[in-house]
């Protein structure tokens, strides 16, 4: 190859590659575009390194996400009073279930307090005895000592879908047996006291922050069938001044409280702790 060609091959070879760098470069920065800068930088001169904000909400969440959001201690940024969620009991059964508080109930363990606590917004769709019978004279009462506790809602609590039974935290109860005396307990699932409902007493817990702002009858008048039966009372954990024979109960149009024999039948509705 004489030395003329070679420089002419030189020549070809330094532009094609100019020509080659070009498009590798041009589709470099296509592609750094694209994907939104690269880097964290998404070409308006600001760092986006930080994560996008997430919207929460509570209807659609699953119970693992709602039980992440509240053991963060920030739920009421993401989630508000009376939002609501429905799941079904393993019967079919359908149960909405609404946002009563934050951080209002304290973890039976004592690392804090549950920073979501959940109540129904009926009625289960069958009325039950607080206890089978009254309790004898010399007998143990009271709400740790009832039927309605121990094998009603125990067995609801089986009923439930098993994401929600494994984020539920149980929290520590205080409950009135007469007019002054009250016992401790540890629950998963509970009826709410007279005081957590009505807000007359702090003996048993303070008032849930939704019921303190949703005064009017029909935000607490309670149905059967959550919702598509009848009005119906239900009762509290509260036992009264009668001792072992009476329990308190709020009437089927929510307006007044009254005290009921235990072995009455009224509408259940529970909560629990997140």
């Amino acid at each position: 190859m004489t030395k003329k060609k070679k420089v002419l091959w030189t020549l070809v070879i330094a532009v094609l590659s100019a020509v080659l760098l070009f498009i590798l470069t041009a589709c470099g920065r296509f592609n750094l575009l694209k994907n939104g800068g690269g880097n964290g930088d998404d070409g308006d001169g600001d760092d986006d390194n930080t994560p996008p904000e997430v919207t929460y909400t509570f209807s659609t969440d699953s119970w693992e996400t709602i039980a992440q959001v509240s053991s963060s201690g920030k739920a009421r940024e993401y989630y508000a009073i009376g939002d609501e969620k429905t799941v079904n009991l393993s019967t079919g059964e359908p149960v909405t279930f609404q946002i009563l508080g934050f951080d209002h109930d304290d973890l039976s363990d004592g690392s804090g307090k549950a920073g979501i606590t959940l109540g129904m917004k009926n009625l289960l769709a069958k009325q039950y005895r607080a206890n089978s019978t009254a309790f004898a004279d010399d007998a143990a009462f009271g709400w740790s000592q009832t039927q309605i506790r121990n094998t009603v809602l125990a067995g609801i609590f089986t009923q439930l879908p098993t994401e929600l039974r494994e984020v539920i935290k149980p929290v520590t109860k205080v409950s009135l047996y007469n007019a002054a005396d009250a016992e401790t307990t540890e629950d998963k699932l509970f009826l709410f006291s007279r005081g957590e409902f009505w807000g007359d007493t702090a003996l048993e817990g303070t008032q849930y922050e939704y019921w303190s702002v949703n005064t009017p009858q029909n935000a607490k008048q309670k149905f059967l069938e959550n919702g598509l039966g009848e009005s119906a009372g239900w009762c509290f954990r509260t036992f009264s001044g009668e001792k072992n024979r009476s329990i308190f109960f709020a009437s089927s149009s929510s307006v007044v409280m009254s005290t009921g024999m235990v072995y009455g039948t009224f509408g259940v509705c529970f909560g629990f702790c997140i």
